[in-house]
């Protein structure tokens, strides 16, 4: 009798790990899923390191790439050809800037709203002036020409900016009007020597409300003065 209790309980037993240890055929799928998301999560720790080893407008090139690789229609995949588009031509003027040897002026920046051009005033006008000095012009013209191409989006708003010393005298009451004035005329050149349709255009004078850096130091005060073409890009 002992033994065959024995035997009895090694039956139920057995039975036990069987149940504990079956695999239910609808959940096998389970598995692939969980190793579908595993190599989506080490795909993007991927893209996560790449974006701080690598420029903005490089990685935005690399990650719409990988999107336009998707089969995508209708508008969805003519955004993302345009945004394609946009983060290549803002690389290529970056570029050319530093081929150039006029990086040291210009700052090129992209994210997912909009492509910033940053020009230092020393380039662009005199002190408390708003006219383009001639040397100006060979740092606005890539931004024309890249402009006309079509391959952005179709606003740009010209912004300007001072430091916060105040003006005394002379033909301008305030930053504010020194600001704006100053941007005007950059679109005035766009529209008259580079023939960029107007329309495109908005102005917006800042003054010294919009600092960079704090305005304690000369070279501070020199990073505020400047002028920003803002590129307003495609939207989804």
């Amino acid at each position: 009798m002992p033994e065959e209790e024995k035997g009895l309980n090694l039956d139920t037993e057995e039975e036990k790990f069987e149940i504990e240890h079956s695999v239910d055929p609808g959940s096998a799928w389970l598995v692939p899923y969980g190793n579908m998301m595993t190599v989506l999560m080490v795909f993007f720790l991927i893209l996560y390191v790449f974006s701080y080893q690598a420029d903005s407008t490089t990685y935005e090139r690399v990650v719409l790439n990988i999107q336009k690789q998707f089969a995508l229609k209708g508008k969805v995949a003519e955004n993302v050809a345009r945004k394609v588009e946009e983060a290549e031509s803002a690389s290529e003027l970056a570029n050319f800037y530093e081929k150039e040897h006029l990086d040291r002026f210009v700052k090129v920046e992209i994210n997912a709203e909009r492509i910033r051009v940053m020009l230092s005033n020393p380039v662009l006008f005199s002190l408390g002036k708003a006219e383009l000095k001639e040397e100006a012009k060979k740092y606005l013209k890539p931004v024309s020409k890249l402009i006309k191409t079509g391959k952005i989006a179709s606003k740009v708003i010209i912004e300007g900016h001072t430091d916060n010393i105040p003006i005394v005298g002379g033909k301008y009451k305030s930053n504010w009007e020194l600001s704006a004035d100053r941007a005007i005329n950059v679109i005035n050149y766009f529209v008259n020597e580079e023939g960029v349709p107007p329309e495109i255009f908005a102005v917006a004078g800042y003054g010294e409300y919009k600092p960079v850096a704090p305005n304690d130091t000369e070279e501070n005060r020199a990073k505020n003065r400047r002028i920003e073409i803002v590129v307003l890009r495609a939207t989804q």
